[in-house]
């Protein structure tokens, strides 16, 4: 009786796991407790494995429910494996090398002598700050190895989320433009042979999480991608004039969600492009002692001209509920990107 109850409920957990991926393809949601499973998509299949046991029985029943296992498995591998297994590109060397590094910084959590020591030891290049505050801010500007290194810096520290800041080993010129609503800092920065660099950092805020209808979990993200239709009103421009852009940041945003598309069209993701391995960045606060993130939200972009060569998360634990993201990416110099 029991071990017919268990096969029953993996057979209809296989069942719903294969709904619940096609209605995800065919009509994904934008807010709602459908939105949420596109989320955490990828989990939901991987708990299909407590009943992989089941399979191994050799009595009667077990038949279907290997098949099911097996159609999820093939569902599984279709969706979440492309984008995964990218190689990096062997770079050229007559062109120019960007390093590029992104850190949400989680509202000055981390120590500062840990984040200070950690921006020191970044590859000389561009990196973006999120959630940048005082208590980071402050003792970044004052370093003088960080000065050495990033001598063109931007800080704009705010409470709460909206802080952001740009640390550059290359002039930025003057009439960049910071805003906090949403939070976007965008600047020119050009290296010491090639063309100029269109350079963003952005934080959209994210959607909302919280009881729904019979309490069960909901998610609204309107309001994230509502900054992200702001963020595209900054860069459509640029990517129409074919200045090489780089945009990173944190997006709040996974590739399985609606507006991922409206973010990233027309520009090059580089963990798809050159990143082995599913590129996770976010841990909650509760376990980001982990070192691996469970959620790919933060991400780099590039666009005319600039290509990726490699990326990697390094979700060494700092303080933070966010992996260090690391890139290069490489602009050929002159006039030819």
């Amino acid at each position: 009786m029991i071990r017919r109850l268990c096969l029953g409920l993996a057979v209809v957990a296989c069942l719903a796991a294969l709904a619940l991926s096609a209605i995800n393809l065919v009509v994904p949601q934008r807010n709602g407790i459908l939105a949420l499973t596109q989320v955490f998509a990828p989990y939901l299949s991987l708990g299909l494995l407590v009943f992989l046991p089941l399979c191994l029985l050799r009595r009667g029943g077990v038949g279907l429910l290997r098949q099911l296992m097996l159609a999820c498995l093939v569902v599984f591998l279709i969706r979440f494996v492309p984008g995964t297994v990218a190689l990096p590109r062997s770079a050229d060397p007559s062109a120019i090398q960007v390093p590029v590094t992104t850190w949400n910084l989680e509202l000055g959590q981390a120590d500062p002598v840990v984040v200070v020591d950690t921006i020191r030891s970044m590859p000389a290049g561009l990196v973006g700050l999120e959630e940048l505050t005082h208590a980071h801010a402050d003792p970044i500007a004052a370093d003088l190895a960080i000065r050495r290194k990033f001598p063109y810096q931007v800080l704009k520290p705010r409470g709460g989320s909206t802080g952001l800041g740009l640390l550059s080993s290359w002039p930025i010129e003057e009439g960049w433009t910071f805003d906090y609503a949403p939070p976007v800092l965008s600047a020119t920065v050009t290296p010491e042979v090639g063309r100029s660099m269109a350079v963003v950092v952005a934080h959209p805020l994210p959607g909302s999480f919280g009881p729904g209808r019979f309490g069960l979990p909901t998610y609204d993200a309107s309001s994230r991608d509502r900054d992200i239709d702001v963020l595209r009103q900054l860069i459509d421009p640029i990517l129409a004039a074919g200045t090489p852009l780089v945009l990173f940041g944190d997006f709040n945003i996974v590739d399985r969600e609606v507006g991922y598309g409206e973010l990233a069209a027309g520009l090059i993701d580089a963990q798809h492009a050159v990143g082995l391995g599913p590129g996770l960045t976010w841990r909650p606060p509760e376990i980001e002692w982990l070192p691996f993130g469970l959620l790919r939200i933060d991400h780099i972009y590039s666009a005319n001209g600039l290509v990726p060569l490699d990326i990697e998360p390094d979700c060494t634990p700092r303080g933070s509920d966010h992996c260090i993201v690391r890139a290069t990416l490489q602009l050929q110099p002159g006039d030819d990107p």
